[in-house]
């Protein structure tokens, strides 16, 4: 477990110094993986599939890709990108993955301000993420524990079997 919240505290520390060092907002995509082992069978080819897929929507946007990187980590893969855009247009365009691509349940892309404000769902005034298993909040079934972790860890390698 120490592995994992070092690897956090890493990752939280590289986005902040990225969004400083270039003036520009950034990208972390990481997987929704539930227990301690966050690079189960799949989730590699999956964080790639993602940011092969955030690059994408990026591109056809024609924002200026400042920086990106691929980093394995003990809290599972992750991908971070500094975008020259305004960070509440790029959250919007990351939503979109979110909610509409096959594997955007998985996917956890934060939106990081160059100055080092976290633009989330709530700054576009868009409804929580929903629940592996039921239409609840997250956040909710995770903080009561509604679901045997092995009944939403089987959910999401059903999400990443294709991959």
């Amino acid at each position: 477990m120490h592995d994992i919240l070092a690897a956090r505290e890493y990752r939280w520390n590289k986005r902040l110094s990225i969004a400083e060092k270039t003036g520009c907002s950034t990208i972390c995509l990481t997987l929704n993986i539930p227990g301690p082992d966050k690079n189960i069978s799949g989730a590699d080819k999956a964080i790639i599939h993602l940011s092969k897929e955030i690059i994408s929507v990026v591109e056809s946007n024609n924002f200026p890709i400042i920086y990106k990187e691929l980093e394995p980590s003990a809290d599972g893969c992750f991908f971070i990108m500094a975008v020259d855009c305004p960070a509440d247009i790029l959250k919007a365009c990351m939503v979109s993955i979110e909610d509409s691509h096959p594997l955007g349940r998985l996917a956890d892309i934060d939106i990081i301000s160059s100055d080092g404000t976290v633009y989330d769902r709530a700054h576009l005034k868009l409804p929580p993420r929903r629940c592996f298993i039921c239409l609840e909040e997250a956040a909710i079934c995770v903080r009561t524990r509604a679901h045997p972790s092995a009944q939403v860890l089987e959910a999401v390698r059903l999400l990443l079997n294709p991959y």
